[in-house]
Order: structure tokens, then C-alpha cells, then sequence
């Protein structure tokens, strides 16, 4: 079923929207920068912290912890273990392991909003589709009630569990290193454990189901999943810290404190984590041109709306805005990031600034030289013409 509002504007009132958005524009041209200008600050530090590690760790079996490496940035692997038991009381699930994460979903109607601009009319579609969630969707908000009552809560919460201590080989794992641990895994629930539960409670793919029919589910039905970081071999770098392990403080400025869920050399290690960085950098680096590119579209916005009110050539007007658009989101970018590795790295920083300042005057050369040969081509006489 869906749901569609249609309001007429006008072009002032379009108008009127977008230069309200203008700011909202400027406001991302100010947080765009200084959020990649953070991002290549942080990248190159932990870079530097990640190497200068990898010069020093040392190697170190786990079956004995060696007073001599107290204080040094250490790598071991073994087979972790813990004396103590996951519980969740009230389903009654116990499991060894480090970690365990409770998920709770309820079946229910999930509204869905789409709003479009076409000329002057602001259209908007609200779409209604029963599906399952984690939270709870307040069916008062929705646009069209009737038809589309949910429950007003969720009988169960999410949690999460962990242990306090833990061992690798003689070394004792705390709270910092067991925190690391994020692989998680499905543990699936038997049909004694679901009855556990009581009432319609059933077991149904490894899950907890609270209803008739699980192949049919009906608005309020719930389910209820685990999963869990078992024990088993591991690997860390740390600093050794008498007989555990705490965050190395490199001269860099990052700590180091690596933990993996399976037997690795320091080399490994070290790569994944330069690996994990390259890729946040990358990822940061995309938003804040996302960011960008949208203020940008938000102040060129006013300009848009009076293109198209332009006959014919409305279209290439706002085609030549969104190119600009991108051109100036990508020089915006990339002079940002410049601009922090002259702070990071001067030599790197300030090469990559005069990259950018030729390609800058490369296409402007360019630009010129296509107008200069278009205005110098005179038009061929025709033949017959030139006969006479």
C-alpha cells in the first residue's frame, strides 16, 4: 500500500527552499574540510606509530611469561581460554566463550518515505511493508494509521555479555584485550533451550522464535538470535605488562594493543593493521567528497531552480552547474588533502600541491586553446560559390 502527497509550490516557493538549503551548503564546505584535514593527520600518525612497532616488536612464546620483556612492545600466539560462563538468564542460554551479543527482532509494519521535486511540486510517497526489525517503529508517526498497528514495545532487549578474564598460554587477558574481539559467530539455539523460554516460545533456524508460525509470521512475533567469540587461538601485540598485556605508547603517538582471533606473525599482524588504515583513510577521504559535492549542489541550488525556467536551454545550464559542481568538490579535496600532508609531510605535501596547481592550469590551457581554434576556424565557402 502506498501513500502520495502532492504540494504545489511555486517558483518562489521552490526558490525560497533551496536558498534556505544555501546555508545548510556553506555549513558542509566548513565541516568537509576540517573532517579530511583530521583524517590525513590521523592516517599519517598511525602510520608512522604502525611502523616504528614493527621495528621493535619482539616475539615471544606464551607458555612462560620472561620478566626481561616487561615493558616492551611484545607479539605471542596460543590457545586463549577463560574459567568463567556466558549466561543470559532469562532464555537460559549458557556457552564458554569471550563475548556474547543478544539481537531481538519483532515482525512488524515498516513505513517508508520517498519525497521527490518535479517543477514546483514537492511529491511525496509513504509505502507500508511488514517486515522484521530491531526497533520498534512508533505506527502513531506513520501517515496512514489504519491498517498498520504495531505493538507499542518489544517484549525483549539486545544485550551483551563478556568475561572478565581470560588466559593465553601463561599470560592473563583482560578487559582491554577480550573488548578486541569481534568475531563473532552464530550460536544456535536448541529446541530444549528455546523450551526453556516457556510459552510459544520454538526453536527455528538456530534462532528463538516467539509466535504461531514461524513459515507465516504475524505482526508481534519475535525472534531472538545469539551469537558469540569463542576461545580458541589467538594472537596479540601489546606491551607486556607483568603477566597481561597493556597499550604500547609508540613516540609516533599512537598505542598499540592488536588482538586477532587466530595464530599470526607480527608481520601479519602489522600488515592488517596498515591495511585497516588505508582503507579508513579511503573511506573518509570518499564522505568528506560527498560532503563537499553536497554543499556545493546546495549553493549552487537557487541557480538550478531559475535554469529551469529557461526555455531550451535550461537543461545545459544546470548540466554546466553540476559540472561545476564536481570540479570544484574534486579541487576542494584535493587541496585539503594537500594542504594536511604539508603539515604531515611538507616535501610529499608540497608536491601534490603543485600536481594540483598544474592539472588546475593544464585544463584552463586547455579550455583556452579549444575556444581560440573554435573562433579561428572560418566557415568553407561553397563550392559553386567560389566558382563564380
Amino acid at each position: 500500500m502506498a501513500v502520495t502527497e502532492v504540494i504545489t509550490k511555486g517558483f518562489f516557493g521552490t526558490l525560497m527552499d533551496s536558498l534556505k538549503r544555501v546555508l545548510g551548503g556553506f555549513g558542509m564546505l566548513l565541516l568537509a574540510p576540517l573532517l579530511l584535514f583530521w583524517n590525513e593527520c590521523r592516517s599519517v600518525q598511525t602510520a608512522k606509530s604502525l611502523e616504528e612497532g614493527a621495528g621493535m616488536v619482539v616475539s615471544v612464546g606464551s607458555d612462560a611469561v620472561v620478566a626481561g620483556n616487561e615493558g616492551k612492545l611484545v607479539h605471542t600466539t596460543g590457545d586463549s581460554d577463560t574459567s568463567e560462563t556466558l549466561s543470559d538468564d532469562q532464555f537460559q542460554i549458557k556457552a564458554k566463550g569471550f563475548r556474547m551479543e543478544r539481537s531481538v527482532e519483532m515482525y512488524q509494519w515498516i513505513e517508508s518515505e520517498n519525497t521527490r521535486t518535479e517543477n514546483d511540486k514537492e511529491i511525496t510517497t509513504w509505502t507500508y511493508n511488514k517486515g522484521w526489525s530491531s526497533e520498534l517503529k512508533d505506527y502513531t508517526d506513520f501517515k496512514e494509521i489504519e491498517g498498520h498497528i504495531n505493538p507499542t514495545s518489544i517484549p525483549y532487549e539486545g544485550k551483551s555479555y563478556q568475561v572478565s578474564r581470560g588466559t593465553l598460554g601463561a599470560f592473563e587477558l583482560d578487559n582491554d584485550e577480550i573488548s578486541k574481539l569481534s568475531s563473532f559467530e552464530p550460536l544456535d539455539v536448541t529446541e530444549e533451550q528455546a523450551a526453556l523460554s516457556g510459552g510459544a516460545a520454538k526453536a527455528h533456524n538456530g534462532q528463538i522464535y516467539i509466535g504461531a508460525d514461524p513459515a507465516s509470521p504475524t505482526v508481534g512475533d519475535v525472534r531472538v538470535a545469539f551469537k558469540i567469540v569463542r576461545v580458541g587461538p589467538m594472537s596479540i601485540v601489546g606491551k607486556q605488562a607483568g603477566s597481561g598485556f597493556a597499550p604500547f605508547q609508540t613516540e609516533a603517538g599512537d598505542q598499540l594493543l592488536m588482538v586477532s582471533p587466530s595464530i599470526k606473525s607480527a608481520e601479519v599482524m602489522f600488515e592488517d593493521a596498515k591495511q585497516a588504515n588505508v582503507a579508513m583513510t579511503w573511506g573518509i577521504r570518499f564522505m568528506g567528497f560527498l560532503m563537499i559535492s553536497a554543499g556545493f549542489a546546495a549553493i549552487f541550488g537557487p541557480l538550478k531552480v531559475i535554469a529551469d525556467r529557461v526555455p531550451f536551454i535550461g537543461d545545459v545550464i544546470e548540466g554546466g552547474i553540476g559540472l561545476i559542481s564536481m570540479l570544484l568538490s574534486v579541487v576542494v579535496t584535493f587541496f585539503v588533502i594537500a594542504a594536511a600532508w604539508i603539515v604531515a609531510r611538507p616535501l610529499l605535501g608540497i608536491l601534490l600541491f603543485l600536481v594540483g596547481i598544474g592539472g588546475i592550469v593544464g585544463i584552463v590551457m586547455l579550455v583556452l586553446k579549444a575556444k581560440k581554434a573554435k573562433a579561428g576556424a572560418a566557415p568553407a565557402a561553397p563550392a559553386d560559390a567560389a566558382a563564380s
